[in-house]
C-alpha cells in the first residue's frame, strides 16, 4: 500500500507548494526530494541539505531557516552526521505526515531548536537522538538537565506529533509526555513567583515623573 502525504505546513496563496510524498514502506525520502522552493517556484532546499530555507513560506519572506548543524564546536563526524539524519526526519515528519492544522514557520522554528537541544545532548552524551526520545531513563535526564520552562513545554507539545509515525520512530509513551508538559507549567509559574513585586517607594517615584511630565505638558499646550 503506498501513503500520500501533502506538506501541513502554512504556505501563503503567492508561495508554491512543495510536492507530496509517497511512501510504500517505511523509507525516509531521498536526498534529493525537494522540501522548500522560491517563490518562482525553483528549488530553494532538498532534503539531504544541511540547511532548509522556508523563506518563500513566511508572509513577508522574513528570512527563515532550519539549521540542522547543531553543534557548536569542532566539525561535523560520522556520529553528528547520523543525528542531523535523525533530526532530519523529526523535522519532515512534522512538516508532512503530522496530523492536525498546518503549523506556521516560526513554529516549525521553534521545534527545531529543541530537535537541536536534543541533538546537543545526544552528541555530549554519545547516544543517538531517536534513543532519547524513545527511552523514558535517557528522555528523564535530558529533561532533568533544562532550566528553561518554555523548552519543556515546547518539548511536551512536540512529542506527541511523532508518536503516530510510518518511520518506525520510537517514542516515549503519552504519560511521561504529560509528566514534561505539568513539569513546563510548573517551573514557569515558579520562575514568575520569583520576581519581586516593584517597590512603594519606586512606585511613588514613577508616579510623581508621571505627574511631573504631565504639568510640563499642560504648560506646552496652555
Amino acid at each position: 500500500m503506498i501513503n500520500q502525504f501533502e506538506p501541513n505546513f502554512q504556505i501563503p496563496y503567492s508561495a508554491t507548494t512543495p510536492d507530496s510524498f509517497l511512501q510504500s514502506g517505511n523509507e525516509i525520502p531521498s536526498d534529493t526530494f525537494v522540501v522548500c522552493l522560491n517563490r518562482d517556484g525553483s528549488s530553494a532546499s532538498l532534503y539531504g541539505d544541511e540547511v532548509w530555507n522556508l523563506t518563500a513560506y513566511h508572509h513577508t519572506e522574513e528570512p527563515y531557516k532550519l539549521n540542522f548543524r547543531f553543534w557548536k564546536e569542532g566539525g561535523i563526524n560520522p556520529s553528528r552526521h547520523s543525528i542531523m539524519e535523525e533530526s532530519r526526519k523529526i523535522m519532515f515528519m512534522l512538516m508532512w505526515m503530522r496530523r492536525g492544522p498546518s503549523l506556521s514557520v516560526g513554529s516549525l522554528c521553534n521545534y527545531l531548536v529543541i530537535v537541536n537541544k536534543l541533538a546537543r545532548y545526544s552528541d555530549l552524551n554519545k547516544i543517538g537522538l531517536f534513543e532519547v526520545i524513545g527511552n523514558e531513563k535517557k528522555l528523564l535526564k535530558f529533561v532533568d538537565s533544562i532550566s528553561s520552562a518554555w523548552t519543556l513545554q515546547i518539548l511536551g507539545s512536540m512529542l506527541p506529533h511523532l508518536t503516530h509515525n510510518l518511520f518506525d520512530l520510537p517514542v516515549v509513551g503519552n504519560g511521561l509526555i504529560q509528566a514534561i508538559k505539568t513539569r513546563g507549567v510548573q517551573l514557569r509559574k515558579d520562575n514568575e513567583s520569583q520576581h519581586p513585586p516593584i517597590p512603594t517607594q519606586i512606585y511613588s517615584t514613577i508616579i510623581n515623573e508621571l505627574v511631573d511630565l504631565r504639568s510640563k505638558w499642560d504648560e506646552v499646550a496652555n
